[in-house]
């Protein structure tokens, strides 16, 4: 072999590994992306489902309940400082933080009696895995349920 060839194929094999390391770069935040998207729509149907089983269990909870009331009085903190609240919700919400899922529940006219309406919205600023990568730390999920009290 000579001198000329040699060169060559030197310059073929640092021109395939710096395109080799570009599309792997693309093809793994690509990958990184489909995965945060994934987690945080499980993390927004997890939510969902937390509220309304939290509006169900409020609206059977007015001022005829056997169960205890809940309201008129508005309820807003977080998820973990309220014990009943937290165990209403269960295994709901498996994949959150209960002390960053903020909690407001309100009753219509400030009243808890049949036929009134209870509105539950939950929050929850849910921090990204790969946030950096994407230019913010964390995204706000939110859900509201509104029931009809029994």
């Amino acid at each position: 072999m000579n001198h000329k060839s040699l060169k060559t194929r030197s310059h073929v094999r640092g021109g395939t590994l710096v395109e080799t390391a570009l599309v792997l770069m693309i093809l793994f935040a690509t990958i990184f992306g489909i995965f945060e998207f994934g987690m945080t729509a499980v993390r927004q149907n997890i939510l969902d489902e937390a509220t309304h089983r939290l509006a169900r269990a409020g609206a059977i909870r007015g001022e005829d309940s056997l169960l205890g009331q809940w309201g008129p009085e508005a309820i807003s903190s977080t998820l973990d400082a309220q014990a009943d609240l937290l165990a209403e919700v269960g295994p709901a919400v498996y994949m959150l933080d209960a002390g960053r899922v903020n909690v407001e529940l309100s009753w219509e006219d400030n009243l808890a009696t049949t036929n009134s309406e209870l509105t539950v919205v939950m929050t929850c600023d849910q921090p990204l895995l790969l946030g950096t990568l994407w230019g913010m730390d964390s995204i706000l999920l939110s859900s509201r349920a509104v029931e009809r009290i029994e």
